[in-house]
């Protein structure tokens, strides 16, 4: 049985398992390690120093989407070789503020952000990663809004596996994660692209972008909502105050700009 223990308790049992001279070894992804014991998972930590934020689901049902998620996109992976041998590219600039643009608005101005739901969920789909089953059963539920975000970055973490048979010194083996970094790396760039296109619908008239988003002026609104729709993304508008030369008000929040 696999499950989450302290830094201690995992010790513990490491320990249990050298003292009975039980061969074993740890799957190391990311910040997470895991004890396997005769190719079972016995327990697993994070040891990077913090959890994780997964919202207001539990570790097991965040453990189960995991396994959710790689089972169909392996699944859609094996089913088309074009989907296999995908590979978008990209070398631009991910993010960026128009100083000139947001000098010349007063303080006090309300500008707008245009925001990409769940921006690798739709972009995962649109590549085929996804069923349309799957996505549309997790679109829209908040409870999952931050796993399926990590489902994608943890893509994109290296995994190995560290033996020990309390005879030998210990070894490590890296496992082969390229296929899943091609998968992060063409969600991540499509998504650059549908940004940057949508930065030339503006042409200068835009405030600052991000990976998933675009702030622009009111008087911009109808042709930069025009370009999202016809990209059929769903998204959603926030409205952003000036409220210094320097700061701006989003979400409640007062940040830098």
């Amino acid at each position: 049985m696999n499950f989450e223990v302290t830094e201690e308790e995992y010790n513990q049992l490491m320990d249990l398992q050298k003292a009975n001279g039980v061969p074993f070894s740890e799957l190391i992804k990311g910040s997470r390690k895991t004890l396997m014991v005769f190719g079972r998972a016995i327990c697993s930590i994070c040891y990077s120093g913090h959890s994780l934020d997964i919202g207001n689901i539990s570790d097991t049902q965040f453990n189960s989407f995991l396994a959710l998620f790689k089972k169909s996109l392996y699944q859609r992976l094996r089913e088309s070789d074009e989907l296999l041998l995908k590979k978008i590219e990209w070398n631009g600039i991910s993010r960026g503020k128009n100083h000139i643009e947001f000098e010349m608005i007063p303080v006090g101005t309300t500008f707008y952000n245009i925001d990409i739901s769940s921006a690798y969920w739709q972009i995962a789909f649109r590549l085929g990663y996804i069923s349309e089953k799957f996505f549309k059963k997790y679109l829209n539920n908040d409870d999952y809004k931050a796993v399926k975000r990590l489902c994608f970055s943890f893509l994109a973490r290296q995994s190995y596996r560290t033996y020990s048979n309390n005879i030998s010194d210990s070894y490590d083996i890296i496992c082969d994660t390229s296929l899943d970094q091609q998968v992060y790396d063409n969600v991540r760039n499509e998504l650059y692209l549908v940004i940057a296109n949508g930065l030339s619908v503006l042409e200068t008239n835009y405030i600052d972008y991000n990976i998933d988003g675009i702030s622009f002026l009111k008087e911009n609104e109808s042709e930069i909502t025009a370009y999202f729709n016809e990209q059929n993304l769903m998204y959603k508008i926030v409205p952003v105050v000036k409220v210094s030369e320097t700061h701006i008000l989003i979400k409640d929040r007062i940040k830098k700009f």
